[in-house]
């Protein structure tokens, strides 16, 4: 009987369904390679907005919960920039609600969409 790899788990805020299926398909790359050393769990949510998805996380234990937040600058149009800049600002505020959790901008660039 092979011995039973250790899981590591990841969490992702997502900005629409294309994200979630490349996680989907990254995770069950993974976990069923026959030399990886570790199985993995992604968790992912289509969340627009960091804040309002880390006002939701409960976290139990005394480790921090790591969440990247996958987004993309898709053009120096003026609505596009606040956006980009609304999202880094809320990655912030994310990270000092008191929360045992670390959030981290993931960017996500146009031809991921291809």
């Amino acid at each position: 009987m092979p011995d039973k790899k250790k899981n590591n788990p990841y969490w992702f805020t997502v900005e629409g369904e294309t994200e979630q299926l490349y996680l989907d398909r990254l995770k069950h790359l993974i976990n069923t390679a026959d030399a990886a050393t570790h199985t993995v769990t992604i968790e992912k949510k289509v969340e627009q907005r960091p804040i309002k998805y880390a006002k939701t996380v409960t976290v139990i234990g005394k480790a921090k919960r790591e969440i990247t937040h996958w987004f993309d600058y898709e053009s120096s149009d003026p609505d596009h920039v606040t956006k980009f800049k609304n999202i880094l600002s809320e990655i912030k505020e994310s990270n000092g609600l008191g929360k045992m959790l670390k959030y981290h901008p993931g960017y996500s660039n146009l031809t991921f969409e291809l």
